[in-house]
């Protein structure tokens, strides 16, 4: 049995004809197609980045999520310039929404935390992280 990979997954989902199905996923999510789309390319680089031990934390990713900023699509209340601007707090942010839409009583807030507190010495600015990021409910 073949599994799908994440680029696999996120290659077929963007090649879905625009349609009622592509739609219901973006649904379940409460999320645009485009915006889901956007997502699943950024993470895909992120996971490909992780699984070949590139440098992420202070650079600027080469695929950007779209980080919806209309008051009723926002799930991120401190939304900046700098939220867009293909840092790493966009992208993990845009994941933990998803991972907390497939799994809420994930784990993966708490494990960024305890990361960091692990590697004081990282700045997290670099990531674009937001002073008062852990404040946000979705990193609650």
């Amino acid at each position: 049995m073949k599994t799908v990979t994440f680029g696999e997954m996120a290659s077929l989902f963007e090649n879905l004809k625009d349609g009622p199905e592509k739609k219901e996923i973006a649904v379940t999510f409460d999320i645009q197609v485009s915006i889901l789309e956007s997502w699943l390319r950024s993470i895909s680089f992120v996971r490909n980045a992780c699984a070949h031990h590139y440098r992420l934390w202070n650079r600027k990713l080469p695929i950007k999520p779209i980080v919806p900023v209309r008051k009723n699509n926002r799930f991120l209340v401190n939304i900046d310039d700098d939220t867009n601007k293909c840092r790493l707090y966009g992208i993990l942010s845009c994941m933990l929404y998803i991972i907390k839409v497939i799994s809420p009583k994930t784990k993966f807030n708490q494990r960024i935390k305890a990361l960091f507190a692990e590697f004081p010495g990282v700045n997290i600015r670099y990531m674009v992280f937001p002073d008062n990021w852990h404040e946000e409910n979705l990193w609650k």
